[in-house]
């Protein structure tokens, strides 16, 4: 019995699949490669970010460099191998870490660490920089611990206008200050004063602090001339203590403790 061979529209239609479904393949082997060379790119790319970051990072761990120099990072341009062109810049809104128990003191404004820290930003581009040829990074950057000096290392002074002896229920400031190696200013502190009757000056007296508005981490702080006996609302007199006192200025940084009395202010009769 002889067989009965393909029909001349079987043997087209055979061909057809046959060509589809190659064309198929090929096309989805093609789109595995283009995939695969794009997330090497974005590997590649994303290594290039965080080894400039890590570049910054060790760049500002030196105090020198991270309170001075930031302009060199600031919408510069930075040569790369292997085709990659690196842009970086500081957020246009630098961050300022805020303390939470602050927003409990109705009237004062939160305690912010200002300056304490720098938002940078690394832009990565290949080829042509088109938006899929673009790879950006955002790190915080914290200030870095700062070295004490080692010879009066707190400075505690009255601010003018000074007078002595402070007349009753008048105020006189004081001002705190911790100061590095390089005799700067360590900022973002937050200081604990006390007032101290000083016997050794002959009568020792006592006043009332006065936070201020403008100072949420307390680095200046008025010394009011109005001593409170019992109940601050409905005070008995008399409401004044005479003598001589001494403030008391206290702060922790980097896990130890400063502290340094003033010298001593007369509270007069």
């Amino acid at each position: 019995m002889r067989r009965r061979g393909l029909s001349l529209a079987e043997t087209i239609m055979a061909i057809f699949l046959f060509v589809a479904g190659g064309l198929v393949c090929f096309e989805l082997a093609l789109s595995a490669c283009r995939d695969g060379a794009r997330v090497e790119e974005v590997t590649q790319a994303t290594i290039v970010g965080e080894s400039v970051l890590d570049g910054i990072r060790n760049w500002a761990y030196y105090p020198d460099n991270y309170l001075t120099n930031w302009s060199i990072y600031d919408d510069k341009d930075h040569p790369w191998e292997g085709g990659y062109r690196v842009h970086t810049y500081l957020a246009t809104t630098q961050r300022s870490p805020v303390s939470p128990c602050s927003a409990l003191q109705i009237g004062y404004p939160q305690r912010a660490l200002t300056n304490s820290s720098r938002v940078v930003r690394v832009k990565i581009s290949w080829r042509n920089g088109a938006p899929g040829d673009t790879l950006s990074l955002t790190a915080v950057i914290n200030e870095p611990p700062r070295n004490v000096r080692a010879i009066n290392p707190v400075v505690v002074t009255r601010v003018p206008p000074l007078v002595d002896p402070v007349v009753v229920n008048t105020t006189t400031r004081f001002k705190a200050e911790l100061f590095d190696t390089s005799d700067r200013v360590i900022d973002g502190l937050s200081w604990d004063w006390r007032i101290v009757s000083n016997w050794d000056g002959g009568d020792g007296g006592m006043g009332s602090l006065e936070e201020l508005t403008t100072q949420p981490l307390r680095g200046e702080i008025d010394l009011l001339h109005h001593y409170y006996r019992g109940d601050p609302a409905n005070p008995s007199p008399p409401y004044k203590l005479p003598g001589s006192v001494i403030m008391r200025a206290s702060c922790n940084y980097d896990g130890v403790n400063y502290s340094l009395d003033s010298a001593p202010v007369t509270l007069g009769p």
